[in-house]
């Protein structure tokens, strides 16, 4: 690691785009698609969205998100699977994550 939160631009331009037309995958889709779901499709979207998602959820003011990433991944190391891991950390709190994720992204400033 060279540096820690890095913004990065290409990543940065792609999700911005992507969010102006309003075209992304859903949280929770992305949350749940195993490795040949996930890199099937638009990639370059994905992984622009992926590397968002994990930004968001570790810089977002503050951290306020990274206790709920850390349980998520916490669940996973215990033998849950992704599917039970997400709906006990995730699923009631979706549609305001997707919200503010996408309010943040917007903001990001390529370095």
């Amino acid at each position: 690691i060279v540096r820690k939160g890095t913004i990065l631009p290409d990543e940065t331009k792609l999700i911005q785009s992507v969010l102006q037309w309003d075209f992304f995958v859903e949280f929770e889709t992305m949350m749940n698609e195993n490795p040949s779901e996930f890199y099937s499709g638009p990639v370059g979207i994905k992984y622009a969205e992926s590397w968002s998602l994990i930004h968001f959820l570790h810089h977002h003011e503050n951290g306020k998100y990274r206790p709920l990433f850390d349980q998520y991944f916490k669940l996973l190391l215990d033998g849950k699977l992704r599917r039970e891991a997400y709906d006990a950390v995730f699923k009631d709190k979706v549609k305001d994550l997707e919200k503010e994720w996408k309010e943040y992204a917007k903001k990001l400033k390529a370095e």
